[in-house]
Parts: structure tokens; C-alpha cells; sequence
């Protein structure tokens, strides 16, 4: 029989036990910090009607559609279902459908995988894991839920210890009043003032760029160019640039809106504690414009920009679920690509990959005919919250040890013959080299002391 050749599939990542453990504790730790706040888990279904996942444009390309190939039938080449492409709709469809079991404002959150027919490359996948919190309100939402939602983007990365970062922040109302008191206006105006925008290199130079671009192609006031010299400066502190913000004095109701709305925003993150230096006043992001009508925030790794670009973004829409139920439903929330971000992470080494097994102790096998014993002190163990596994396979101590180390285990019980002699345990510091020896009676709780001493014990 002809063997076929295992090989990985362009955008669909598998990775190895040691990296599926620590996206499992960034996991773990995420979601004590969601649930600290009060957000429930929720998952939905991997597959929606095609109804539900109607889009425009080049996302409708990318979306998977389900069908059984070999089922020779029209018909079931029509189904009617695919794949989710994001989980905001899908929680869209959620809220409308459950609408009247649950409690608002709901905050929820939810981590699970999402496919997208993207071209693969480098940072872009097929199949993912999206990690989101979201706030939503039933015909209203206090301005309190956009600072929280940001001030836990803010614990989570400060929590990960991925390195620096930065939260920018920004209003939606202040470009659209911007643009609304400078005529920018009509589709191909304002996407260019845009495009602008978004490229910009934050520094003097591309400071300049940018406003020569939009007097060539835009030809705006210099009033114009004056205001795009304190929205983008990059040496202007956050309060410095929300009074200019506020002295710009707009005839525009909804610039004016976004000042006030920014401003409360940002002063909710400093009652919360967030450092000045991790927030970015940030008017120039332009993300999501057709969508978020309020607060947006993007997060950036310090140092990593250009290469892994936002790693984090979200903000403020008006009405979640217009397209499945006749309510305003107003909301807040944030994504984070977290097979992107960990993609990354591990490519360019900014954490360090350790162990490929949850274990903290192996029992050597010594003997069979103690394997009632192994069983005992194992059980012992994982009641004080310790990992254990039991070597299962007949070789040599130095095998077994070996096995270990490979594996990152920390510490061997061994129980030889000389052991069981002596009556006597042997603990094994595996990252230390040294042995220690303790009597056998009392020796399981000495040794579970000794081992919590050394480890970390995660618990729910």
C-alpha cells in the first residue's frame, strides 16, 4: 500500500506539546482576568446559515462553505452553511436569538477558531483562534463599558509579559467632524484622507509627508495642516493633546461629542490604574470606520509595529444585531488574534519554551511489583495539586531520567531496591542535579512541601 506522505497544510497550524502548553496558560490566565470582571463564557456553533454570514466585498471570498463531496448531488452542494469567518457575527445572531434569557448590559467572552480562505503567509492564517470580550447594552450603554473593556486589553498584556506595549486611542466622531468641517467629503475624498492617514510614519519627517500629500491630493486649509501637526506629533503627551483637542473649538457637534467622549475615556483608564506611558491619544487610527461609530482602540507591541502590526483592536458600534432583530442593541469590545500574536511570539523568540508535559514529578518504575504503591503516592500527590505521571515502560534509571529531562520535568521519586531497603524515598531535582533523600512514612507529604516549594500549582 502506498504510504502517504504526512506534511503540514499552508495555513493551518499545528504546533508542538510545549507551545500548546503555554497557549494554554495565556489562555488560563486571559480568562481569570475576564471572569474577574464579571464576563461569562460563551461558544457557538462553528457553522452558520450563509444568511447569517452575508458580506460584502473580499471577506465573502475568504468564507468556507460546508458541503459532503462525496454526496453526488446538487443539492448538497447547496447547503446553505459555512464556516465562521469572525465570532461578531456570530454573537450578533447569538444576542438577537437569546435575546430574552439574557441580562444586560451582557458581557460576555469567547475564545474559539474561525476560518477565513485567506492567501497564506507569513502571520496570515486559514484557522485561528480569536480571542474577544464584548459589552452589550439593551438601547443604551454608558460610556464606563469602553474604558473597561480597554482597561482589560491593558491587564491582559500586562499579565502575558509579551514585552512593552502601547493602547491606541482614539474617537471615531472626531475624524467624521474633522472631515465634516473641512469638506472632506464623498467617497473618493475621504478614502483618500484616509489611506493617508493610516500609512503615516508617526516621526517629523513623516509628519510632513503626510501633510503634503493631503495638499496635493486634497488641497485642505492650512488650518488643516496645523491641526494634523498636534494630532500626529509624537512628542506631545496625552493631556497635552486632549486640550488641543478641546481648544480646536470645531463647529461640529460631533467632533465636539468625540472631545468629550475621548476625554472620559481617558480619564476612567487613569482611575484604573493604566500607566500614561501603555495609552496613546491617537486620532489618526482609521480602522473600521463603516462599523465603530464611538471609542476605538488599536495595541501595539513596542518595538514589533512594522512586523506584527495591531495585535489588538476594538471599539464602540451602535447597534450589534440590526440585521436579526428590530432593537437597538448598543455594545463595546475588543479582538484578539491570539494564533497571529502567539505565531509570532514563538517565532521570534520573546518567550521561552519550556516544558512539553504538564507533569512536575515522574515516578520511575522500578519495580512492578510496586506499582500499588506508585498508584498510591501519585494519587496523594495530585490531591495537593501536583501533576504526576507514572514511567510506564521497562528500561534502565538512566532512560527513565533521561526521558524526563527531555520532557522538562522537574523532579524523579525514585524507590529502588536500595531505596526500599533503607526504607527510604529519593527525590530527584532534575534542573538541579541533587538528590535528597526522606523517610518513607512520612516522605509523600514531605515531598509534595518540598515540590510546591519549586513549582507553580495552577488552580481554578
Amino acid at each position: 500500500m502506498l504510504k502517504v506522505k504526512p506534511s503540514p497544510i499552508s495555513g493551518f497550524p499545528e504546533w508542538l506539546p510545549a507551545q500548546k502548553l503555554l497557549e494554554a496558560g495565556f489562555v488560563r490566565k486571559i480568562t481569570r482576568i475576564f471572569e474577574s470582571f464579571g464576563y461569562a463564557p460563551i461558544e457557538t456553533a462553528a457553522v452558520e446559515r450563509d444568511g447569517v454570514l452575508a458580506s460584502k466585498g473580499e471577506i465573502n471570498k475568504q468564507i468556507y462553505s460546508i458541503f459532503r463531496p462525496n454526496v453526488d448531488t446538487a443539492a448538497e452542494r447547496e447547503t446553505g452553511l459555512s464556516l465562521h469567518f469572525d465570532l461578531t457575527v456570530p454573537l450578533a445572531r447569538y444576542v438577537a436569538q437569546n435575546h430574552h434569557s439574557l441580562s444586560f448590559p451582557f458581557k460576555r467572552y469567547q475564545i474559539q477558531k474561525v476560518w477565513r480562505g485567506e492567501r497564506s503567509q507569513k502571520g496570515r492564517f486559514r484557522e485561528f483562534y480569536q480571542c474577544d470580550i464584548d459589552i452589550i447594552g439593551d438601547s443604551n450603554l454608558d460610556l464606563y463599558a469602553d474604558a473597561e473593556v480597554a482597561g482589560i486589553i491593558y491587564l491582559v498584556f500586562q499579565e502575558l509579559q509579551f514585552g512593552d506595549f502601547v493602547i491606541h486611542l482614539s474617537n471615531r466622531k472626531l475624524l467624521r467632524g474633522i472631515m465634516e468641517v473641512f469638506d472632506i467629503s464623498g467617497e473618493g475624498e475621504t478614502l483618500e484622507f484616509l489611506q493617508i492617514l493610516d500609512k503615516v510614519e508617526r516621526s517629523a519627517s513623516g509628519i510632513e509627508a503626510i501633510k503634503k500629500l493631503i495638499a496635493e491630493r486634497i488641497g485642505k486649509s492650512e488650518k488643516l495642516q496645523s491641526l494634523l501637526d498636534f494630532l500626529l506629533a509624537p512628542d506631545s503627551s496625552n493631556r497635552e493633546k486632549l486640550s488641543l483637542l478641546k481648544e480646536a473649538e470645531f463647529e461640529s457637534d460631533v467632533y465636539r461629542q468625540g472631545v468629550h467622549e475621548i476625554n472620559q475615556v481617558y480619564n476612567r483608564l487613569s482611575d484604573m490604574g493604566c500607566a500614561d506611558n501603555r495609552i496613546n491619544i491617537d486620532v489618526s487610527i482609521v480602522r473600521g470606520l463603516d462599523y465603530y461609530t464611538g471609542t476605538v482602540f488599536e495595541t501595539f507591541l513596542t518595538g514589533h509595529e512594522k512586523k506584527l502590526g495591531s495585535i489588538c483592536s476594538g471599539g464602540r458600534f451602535d447597534d450589534l444585531a440590526s440585521n436579526f432583530i428590530d432593537r437597538k442593541l448598543p455594545g463595546v469590545g475588543v479582538s484578539i488574534g491570539l494564533t497571529r500574536l502567539l505565531s509570532y511570539i514563538f517565532d521570534k523568540k520573546i518567550i521561552t519554551q519550556g516544558k512539553s508535559t504538564p507533569s512536575h514529578v515522574m515516578i520511575a518504575m522500578m519495580d512492578h511489583k510496586n506499582i500499588p504503591r506508585y498508584i498510591q503516592w501519585m494519587q496523594q500527590l495530585r490531591k495537593d495539586g501536583i501533576n504526576v505521571e507514572i514511567y510506564i515502560q521497562n528500561a534502565k534509571l538512566a532512560k527513565q531520567l533521561k526521558y524526563a529531562d527531555k520532557k522538562g520535568i522537574e523532579y524523579v521519586i525514585i524507590f529502588g531496591e536500595d531505596e526500599e531497603e533503607m526504607e527510604l524515598l529519593k527525590l530527584k531535582n532534575m534542573a538541579m542535579k541533587q538528590e535528597q533523600t526522606f523517610p518513607l512514612a512520612t516522605a509523600i507529604s514531605a515531598i509534595s512541601d518540598k515540590i510546591k516549594e519549586g513549582i507553580t500549582i495552577e488552580r481554578d
